[in-house]
């Protein structure tokens, strides 16, 4: 059984508290880093080698509710739109007005902060061709990238179908 919302919000930022501390300069070499945490405690802890880029490569959340807003806002390179709400342009448009509210809040600039729509492409040409109305209006609506899922069943020839009718065509938008 999954643990009450707030329960795993409290693991998740926990969990990115844990991971940055990881990649700190502080835990490249001995003494290494001590953190008193309820989820994820550190004693002493050394990650060596350290992450090729200085802090780590960049994280990137999909909170949805105001924990998880200020969360990514906080501490993320960037914001991943569920899967649950692919191509809801409205939903989308929504939590961009709160991370850009919650970036301000903490001082940082939303210029460089990620916002990745999620668009599924469904199997046939014409919901590739919805697929791509509703990537050219999330970009529209701010978002810096957009990720294109398809149904796996379709295999390689879908991918290509996907990469010609969707993909080709938003790269000049997105460019």
């Amino acid at each position: 059984e999954l643990p009450p919302i707030g329960r795993r919000i409290d693991r998740l930022v926990s969990a990115v508290e844990t991971v940055r501390a990881l990649w700190s300069a502080e835990a490249a070499t001995p003494p290494g880093v001590t953190r008193d945490d309820p989820f994820y405690p550190l004693s002493g802890a050394v990650s060596a080698p350290g992450p090729r880029t200085p802090g780590g490569p960049p994280i990137y959340l999909g909170g949805q509710g105001p924990r998880g807003i200020r969360l990514a806002a906080r501490t993320a390179a960037g914001w991943l739109q569920p899967g649950t709400h692919a191509g809801n342009v409205p939903y989308f448009r929504e939590k961009r007005d709160a991370l850009v509210a919650a970036l301000e809040a903490t001082g940082r600039d939303p210029a460089g902060f990620d916002l990745v729509a999620q668009v599924g492409t469904g199997a046939t040409a014409d919901s590739r061709r919805e697929a791509l109305d509703a990537a050219r209006a999330s970009i529209g609506a701010g978002a810096t990238h957009v990720v294109f899922g398809m149904p796996a069943p379709l295999g390689p020839n879908g991918l290509d179908e996907v990469v010609r009718d969707c993909l080709v065509p938003i790269r000049d938008v997105a460019a």
